[in-house]
């Protein structure tokens, strides 16, 4: 029986999800609206998901693995999410890998969310890249590192929380409880409620990146502001970590009004001129279904490695 993969990845808005392998391609893809506010009803939406695509478009074929994409700091030995899940509060302490394994008695490979995006364009789109930086900008913002085709795991769990360090000295309020998050400044979600705070309205994310286009003054304020902190944070991270490619992916890539060039041409202002020559800054070539890719890779890695 032939066997295939599946990827979940577990948005704080969406959940997106699909099957296939690195051979085949990805067979199929589909997402629903995340709307659980507690730990068992999204459990049973992750479980009717498998037992959807099992069920409907499988075809007798086996599911070997699954690669699995949730926000949050993830405990790499006890499987659970043990903090800055802020987005969805309800998720810390879950154990969502070793749940699925029992219900399914198949392997479960837990990622960060933002990791298995990562993953899913180095092996993908850019194999040729050892190391590559990606971060996630929608509800939250995430970041993750492929380095040597592996996922970098910090010994203390909580690398690369780029959407949770200080860009304002005592700012604004970030759903984390800290002060000054660069995610209270730069996030999808935090560009909305700004724009909904200066005008009293709300937008859509596509609304308000026309009009930022457009060089409507308020909405320029708010994203240049918005887009400055992302930049400076990107780029120190570059600087630190001395990588030659990122990419950009989350909700806001997907609006048909983000242009990848204005935010690249704001993160090399920040970058010495002995860099440039050097750095490639790109939107997620996968787009919304990397970090689904990202899972089933990981997860097709995953049986590769087991012993016959």
């Amino acid at each position: 029986m032939k066997s295939i993969y599946i990827g979940i990845d577990i948005g704080a808005s969406y959940i997106k999800y699909g099957f296939g392998s690195t051979v085949n391609g990805l067979d199929f893809f589909e997402s629903c609206e995340n709307r659980n506010t507690d730990q068992i009803s999204l459990y049973e939406t992750l479980i009717r998901i498998i037992n959807k695509l099992a069920l409907e478009h499988l075809n007798n074929r086996k599911i070997a693995a699954i690669g699995l994409g949730s926000p949050g700091i993830i405990d790499k030995i006890s499987g659970m999410i043990i903090s800055n899940c802020p987005n969805m509060k309800y998720w810390v302490g879950s154990k969502p890998g070793q749940i699925l394994e029992e219900k399914f008695s198949i392997p479960v490979i837990l990622e960060n969310d933002a990791d298995l995006m990562t993953y899913g364009e180095q092996r993908l789109t850019h194999r040729h890249h050892k190391t590559v930086l990606g971060v996630t900008i929608g509800t939250g913002i995430g970041c993750g590192l492929v380095s040597n085709g592996s996922i970098y795991h910090s010994n203390y769990r909580s690398a690369l929380e780029l959407g949770h360090t200080i860009i304002v000295d005592d700012g604004k309020l970030c759903s984390c409880g800290k002060k000054g998050c660069l995610e209270a400044y730069s996030s999808a979600a935090s560009i909305m409620k700004r724009m909904k705070d200066e005008t009293g309205r709300a937008f859509s994310l596509d609304d308000i990146l026309m009009k930022y286009y457009q060089n409507q003054i308020v909405f320029t304020d708010v994203v240049n502001d918005a887009f400055n902190k992302l930049s400076q944070a990107i780029a120190n991270t570059i600087m630190v970590l001395g990588v030659n490619i990122v990419v950009i992916g989350g909700g806001i890539t997907e609006s048909k009004f983000f242009d990848i060039t204005t935010l690249a041409g704001k993160i090399s202002r920040y970058l010495d001129r002995f860099s440039l020559d050097d750095i490639s800054i790109e939107s997620a070539a996968l787009k919304n279904k990397a970090a689904v890719w990202g899972g089933i890779t990981i997860a097709e890695n995953y049986m590769e490695n087991q012993p016959h």
